[in-house]
């Protein structure tokens, strides 16, 4: 099996796991993941709440299938 790819933007305050960048600031994260189902399940925590502002998932693939896997929002 191989890796799932999310790619991940944020404009701040928090990321997806809590961590502190600066509200003026976006960044860009990649998060790999061994499974599917887990990284499935970090996009799903990675919607939009409270203490973040606009977070945007901006890819989805795995290097097995070499597609970009569709995201249902």
């Amino acid at each position: 099996m191989g890796k799932y790819y999310v790619a991940y933007e944020d404009k701040g305050p928090s990321g997806p796991c809590g961590q502190s960048v600066e509200c003026t600031r976006s960044h860009h994260d990649l998060y790999i993941f061994d499974d599917e189902e887990s990284a499935r399940a970090f996009i799903v925590k990675a919607r939009p709440n409270a203490s973040r502002v606009m977070p945007k998932i901006t890819g989805f693939w795995s290097e097995d299938h070499g597609n970009v896997i569709a995201i249902t929002r």
